[in-house]
């Protein structure tokens, strides 16, 4: 059983940040390693999925590969690129497309991006 939560979730504008998840049920690992776990994050609740300001694939044959599907690790890895969004608030929400087909999402919320004030390198 999946219950679906809500988290929010914050960062620094330009900076790297990765989320490690683990897919557990009944308190037992599960292998993910046929499963894709989508992270969308966007402006406006109503966007479509093109207009998401972030977008990411993680599994077989996509944009990132699970850290360890066997042990039910997986992770979202965001880069600089990713990351360099106007400061403010967005709607994520991380959805798992099991092997069977089933698409379930499985927590959501608001990200916020945070302005970074220290902005030199030395």
């Amino acid at each position: 059983m999946w219950n679906v939560t809500t988290a929010n979730l914050k960062f620094f504008k330009g900076a790297n940040k990765v989320y490690p998840l683990t897919f557990t049920e009944d308190e037992a690992v599960v292998d993910i390693t046929n499963w894709v776990v989508l992270f969308t994050v966007k402006a406006k609740m109503d966007d479509t999925d093109a207009e998401a300001s972030i977008s990411h694939d993680i599994g077989i044959n996509k944009d990132y590969e699970h850290t360890n599907p066997t042990a039910g690790e997986s992770a979202i890895s965001l880069g600089a690129v990713d990351t360099n969004l106007t400061p403010g608030n967005y709607y994520y929400d991380i959805t798992i497309k099991k092997d069977a087909g089933d698409v379930v999402p499985i927590v959501g919320g608001i990200l916020t991006v945070i302005q970074r004030v220290t902005l030199r390198n030395t």
